[in-house]
């Protein structure tokens, strides 16, 4: 444990992305059948001054740590020093640990995108809400991160085997495919067939609303494929943007020729299964636009396995 006195400015950022899906109608695509639902809370701060002697958690630390950028894209755009801080929030995230003192110096904006790069990159961590507060001081250096978890940490270990449970059963007919396509297109049409969309779904910022409730929002939807795919070694990205001016999350997809979009929750609630499956950059653009980190993104621009909706693959 280590002590610090000083003045020190406290900022809870509550984050809680919760996106939101509309309608949406362009030249080349209609979507019909789809409501337009209100589900996306502003980020909220509270700024506190305080003058006192903290005692700080020195909280777990993982050591020369590093993450395959095909599968972790978002901690590939980090430096130095945001990747050593994000393989300390994924330690603590593993331990259960929420409050923690980080091994590195960092102003509120890298912090942000750090647990903004965590969030996107493992949907595993299913108990932790997009949600974070921190201590900083007036320097704007982070001196104290706090994670927040959601209900599911009260009985971690029960509701890990029940998720693992809900995900193996699917991973496991997935696996015995051949290609990654089939087991790609298998997993999508799984979730469309299992979920529904619902605003007010507990949890649906997580894999966890989807593979276990089958209820949630975008963020349900999207986590849950990137989770599936990733465990059968699929690169599979988490996209985070705006569809129809509001807040919406899909995925990208990593196949032989190229990368593809997916928005599993469109195709869920559009009715036509396949309208947004494996699409490239021209067509993706008509309806969604990839905002902060994710646009970044690698452009899609894979077509061999675009608009195969006649596949011999039976619906599960």
């Amino acid at each position: 444990m280590k002590k610090r006195t000083g003045f020190l400015l406290y900022i809870v950022l509550s984050l809680f992305v919760f996106f939101m899906m509309e309608s949406f109608v362009s030249d080349a695509m209609i979507a019909k059948g789809i409501e337009t639902i209100a589900s996306y809370l502003p980020l909220r701060q509270e700024m506190q001054k305080e003058e006192e002697e903290i005692q700080l958690d020195e909280g777990t630390h993982e050591e020369q740590v590093t993450y395959d950028k095909v599968f972790y894209p978002y901690y590939d755009m980090l430096n130095e020093q945001e990747r050593i801080l994000y393989a300390e929030i994924c330690a603590n995230a593993q331990a259960y640990n929420d409050t923690f003192e980080p091994q590195v110096e960092l102003d509120h904006d890298s912090i942000h995108r750090v647990l903004e790069a965590v969030y996107y990159d493992h949907p595993e961590y299913f108990w932790m809400n997009t949600g974070y507060s921190y201590k900083y001081t007036e320097e704007d250096i982070c001196v104290e991160i706090t994670l927040e978890f959601n209900e599911t940490i009260e009985n971690i270990e029960r509701e890990k085997e029940e998720f693992y449970q809900s995900a193996g059963e699917i991973l496991l007919r997935a696996s015995e495919l051949q290609t990654d396509y089939e087991k790609e297109k298998y997993v999508h049409d799984v979730l469309v067939e299992m979920v529904d969309y619902d605003v007010d779904a507990g949890m649906n910022q997580s894999a966890y609303s989807a593979l276990v409730n089958h209820d949630s929002v975008c963020a349900g939807y999207a986590r849950s494929f990137q989770y599936l795919l990733q465990q059968l070694g699929i690169p599979v990205y988490y996209v985070a943007g705006i569809s129809q001016d509001s807040e919406h999350a899909w995925n990208m997809v990593l196949l032989e020729d190229g990368y593809y979009y997916v928005d599993v929750t469109w195709d869920d609630a559009s009715g036509q299964t396949y309208m947004f499956f494996n699409l490239n950059e021209d067509e993706i653009v008509q309806s969604h636009e990839k905002r902060g980190m994710s646009a970044s993104l690698p452009e899609c621009h894979g077509t061999m396995y675009s608009h195969l909706e006649n596949s011999f693959l039976p619906r599960p």
